[in-house]
């Protein structure tokens, strides 16, 4: 760029000798440089966004299967089932460890349950009320707390 400016700046360009429409400056005057070319850099100005306006929704790059970090639909889930196993009865250590279980259970899709999960299941007596379908006694007691393929299992609608 220094050479365009040199050449605009030389004596001979001032006096017209290699122009043919250029008018003869006054003896003595400077060549100046008039005008620059600016060319904006592109991506250099982003578009502005009001404060109000919606934003693009988080990326799931960074939650299942990407990393072990859960998404929401899985937080939603597992909140859910908290609260069942609470209703239950089952002790906050435990229902902690099941909704685990059961998180790691749903990304392998071993179809494995527990029965506070199922709408056979009383959880006051601890008993199942298809027994006879899942293959297990009238009274599950601690199988209850236990991740199982159970055939006789039904999703509560709870």
């Amino acid at each position: 760029m220094s050479r365009w400016l040199n050449r605009l700046k030389s004596p001979e360009n001032a006096q017209g000798e290699n122009c043919q429409n250029c008018q003869n400056p006054p003896q003595g005057a400077k060549a100046e440089v008039l005008s620059v070319l600016s060319v904006p850099i592109p991506g250099a100005f982003e578009p502005l966004t009001a404060a109000n306006e919606p934003t693009k929704p988080p990326s799931q790059a960074r939650y299942w299967p990407n990393t072990q970090h859960a998404n929401d639909t899985e937080l939603n889930q597992m909140e859910a089932r908290l609260m069942i196993f609470k209703r239950h009865g089952v002790d906050d250590a435990q229902a902690d460890q099941l909704t685990d279980k059961l998180l790691i259970a749903d990304r392998q899709q071993t179809g494995q349950v527990t029965c506070h999960l199922c709408q056979h299941f009383n959880p006051r007596r601890k008993t199942c009320g298809n027994f006879r379908s899942a293959g297990v006694g009238q009274e599950v007691g601690e199988l209850a707390a236990m991740l199982q393929r159970c055939p006789g299992y039904a999703t509560a609608t709870q």
